[in-house]
């Protein structure tokens, strides 16, 4: 008997180790079937583990005025002008929050990164493109809607016929700007957008997939006196409002890899 029981077992460690010959396949995290429990721990492991996260919000509250950040650095967001609740979501947790596409968004007061690492994230589901140029901010560090005058900033922008993502950093006192080279954005749909920068390229990432890059290098510039706003340009900033919702934001002061962008998508962590 024992030996049988060691048979098998060495015959299921064999299982699992064996290389995958299939062809692979993309699992969004909103289409978990235990999703909200998964997704939520997920996010709370990283926030943990990850010494490099400004801001961690899950944005699953369900009520109050408050974003939580799980980072452990408390920089917890204040929902400013009415946005609300919402029992939907990209990364498949119990909520999510809606703006107006008017004057709503989260105040995250003024961070700074440190160094020449950076990613800004968020799921996001827009209702319309509002804006000028269809360029509702998802995450900004900004004094004014002038290139130079953000720091970093991640949103969308019309192109040619569609909408498609934008980023900007600012290194030694020149925003650099990023308009993602393909994936045409739609109301109505749930995507996972990512700006990331290592001090050698800004790169876009649409649902875990690369979108853009350009070469830029140097650190990020700082600016304590300048404050940062998702769904919206920060208060004084000109008014940029998204129109949709909006999930799991994360500010970190490194590039998060391909890899944990993919698995984020697909609902690792």
């Amino acid at each position: 008997m024992k030996m049988k029981s060691l048979l098998l077992s060495m015959t299921l460690l064999f299982e699992i180790f064996l290389p995958f010959t299939g062809t692979p396949t993309r699992t969004l995290a909103r289409d978990l079937p235990n999703a909200p429990h998964t997704a939520l721990a997920a996010g709370a492991a990283q926030a943990v583990s990850d010494p490099d996260a400004l801001v961690l919000l899950p944005l699953d509250e369900g009520s109050g005025t408050t974003a939580g950040d799980v980072s452990g650095l408390g920089n917890h967001g204040a929902l400013v002008n009415g946005p609300t609740w919402e029992a939907d979501s990209g990364d498949g947790s119990p909520f999510s929050v809606r703006f107006d596409g008017s004057d709503d968004r989260i105040d995250l007061g003024a961070l700074d990164v440190s160094g020449s690492g950076l990613t800004l994230a968020a799921w996001f589901k827009a209702d319309g493109f509002p804006g000028p140029s269809a360029d509702p901010r998802l995450i900004s560090k900004a004094s004014g809607t002038d290139a130079n005058q953000h720091v970093f900033m991640l949103s969308t922008i019309a192109f040619g016929s569609g909408v498609r993502l934008r980023a900007r950093v600012r290194v030694g006192g020149t925003t650099t700007t990023l308009i993602a080279s393909g994936g045409d954005l739609a109301a109505g749909q749930w995507y996972h957008a990512a700006l990331t920068y290592d001090g050698t390229a800004l790169r876009l990432f649409l649902d875990g997939q690369p979108a853009g890059s350009t070469p830029l290098s140097g650190p990020v510039d700082a600016d304590p006196a300048m404050p940062v706003a998702a769904g919206n340009q920060p208060a004084g900033a000109g008014a940029r409002p998204f129109d949709g919702l909006l999930d799991d934001i994360r500010i970190l002061q490194r590039p998060l890899s391909p890899s944990e962008l993919a698995a984020i998508v697909s609902g690792g962590n």
